[in-house]
C-alpha cells in the first residue's frame, strides 16, 4: 500500500508541474526616439549647432516604463527626455536606450553626428567691448525683439547707445551663422542680417562679417561677434566684439 501511495504522489507532483502556466511572452514594441524634438527616421541624424549649444535626446513613454539612456564619454541618464549640456563634436556617437516594464524589456539606439561651429572668440558678457584705445565699452542693460517693420529686429540698449540687429523677414531666427552681406549690407537675404550701432550720439553699420545666433528656450537669443567693424562718424572704425544674453538682460 505504501508503494501505491509513493506512486501516486509521484504521478500527481508530475501532472502539477506540467499544469504549470508559462511565463508570459513579451510584445513590447521598440519606442519612438527623436532628437531636439523632431522624430528619428533609423538613418544617422547630423545636428548643426554652434559649440557647446545643447541638444535634447526624448521619448513618449509613460511614467509606466523604466528607462535607461547610454551613449559616448560614460553618458547614462534614467530620465526619458535628457540634455546634451554644451555639446561638441566629442558628444556623436551612438545612444541606446533600455527600457522595461515588468519582465518585459525592449532595447533601441540611435547614430548621432554633431557638427558644432566653434565660435572664434570668448568675448565678456552683455559689453561690446571696442579695440581702440580710449573708446569706453558700451555696457547692455536691456532689449526688446519684434517684427513690427516687416523685419525682425533685435535692439540692445546700452550704458552710451544701442544694437540693432535686422534679419531677411519677420520671423523669429533659428540659431546658426548669419552674415552682413558687403555688397548690400543694410538689406539682409536669407542666411543674412544687417548689424547698426548707435554710440554717443553717432550712428554706423557693420559691412561684413559673421554674428552667432544661439535661440533660447525661452524664446530670447544669445547673440556673439567677434572684431566687427563699425563704419561710423567716428575718424576711425570701431572694432569690437560681444556675447549679449538676453535672458540676463
Amino acid at each position: 500500500m505504501t508503494k501505491i501511495y509513493q506512486l501516486l504522489i509521484i504521478l500527481s507532483t508530475a501532472f502539477l508541474f506540467s499544469c504549470e502556466k508559462q511565463e508570459p511572452e513579451c510584445f513590447l514594441t521598440a519606442p519612438n526616439l527623436y532628437v531636439n524634438g523632431e522624430l528619428y527616421t533609423e538613418t544617422p541624424t547630423t545636428v548643426e549647432i554652434l559649440d557647446n549649444e545643447n541638444i535634447t535626446l526624448g521619448t513618449k513613454l509613460d511614467d509606466s516604463f523604466d528607462c535607461l539612456w547610454t551613449g559616448p564619454n560614460g553618458f547614462e541618464s534614467n530620465e526619458r527626455s535628457v540634455v546634451l549640456s554644451n555639446a561638441t563634436n566629442a558628444d556623436s556617437g551612438t545612444y541606446t536606450l533600455v527600457c522595461s516594464k515588468g519582465i518585459c524589456t525592449v532595447t533601441t539606439s540611435l547614430e548621432l553626428n554633431v557638427l558644432a561651429t566653434i565660435i572664434p572668440c570668448t568675448p565678456e558678457k552683455n559689453r561690446l567691448k571696442f579695440t581702440h584705445e580710449g573708446v569706453s565699452t558700451l555696457n547692455f542693460y536691456g532689449s526688446l525683439n519684434s517684427a513690427n517693420t516687416g523685419y525682425y529686429t533685435m535692439r540692445m540698449n546700452g550704458s552710451a547707445g544701442s544694437l540693432t540687429l535686422m534679419f531677411s523677414n519677420e520671423n523669429p531666427p533659428e540659431s546658426g551663422v548669419y552674415v552682413i552681406n558687403p555688397e548690400n549690407p543694410t538689406s539682409p537675404g536669407t542666411g543674412e542680417l544687417s548689424v547698426a550701432i548707435s554710440y554717443q550720439g553717432s550712428y554706423g553699420e557693420a559691412r561684413e562679417g559673421n554674428v552667432y545666433i544661439t535661440k533660447l528656450a525661452s524664446g530670447d537669443y544669445k547673440i556673439t561677434f567677434c572684431d566687427l567693424r563699425f563704419y561710423t562718424g567716428y575718424p576711425v572704425i570701431l572694432i569690437g566684439s560681444t556675447l549679449i544674453n538676453q535672458d540676463e538682460l
